[in-house]
């Protein structure tokens, strides 16, 4: 599960409701990653991909599956 997580952006909408759901905020997220606020928000947000000792960081704050927290995977465009 862990190569087809490598890589790939967070999924915003599933961050943010994690979030909520457990009553993470920001710089929770960003003192837990040893990130800033705005690096983390760049991930939340889709702009950098997230690691994946970041991402089993945030599966543990956030009590949520890797495999959500992910967004899915592009699929490969055809001509």
């Amino acid at each position: 599960m862990r190569r087809k997580i490598q890589g790939r952006v967070l999924d915003k909408k599933a961050v943010k409701i994690a979030m909520i759901q457990n009553e993470v905020k920001i710089g929770q997220l960003a003192e837990a990653l040893a990130l800033s606020k705005m690096s983390v928000n760049s991930r939340i947000n889709g702009k950098t991909p997230c690691r994946l000792l970041e991402l089993d960081k945030l599966v543990e704050l956030l009590k949520t599956p890797a495999d959500t927290l992910a967004a899915p995977a592009p699929t490969p465009e055809t001509n």
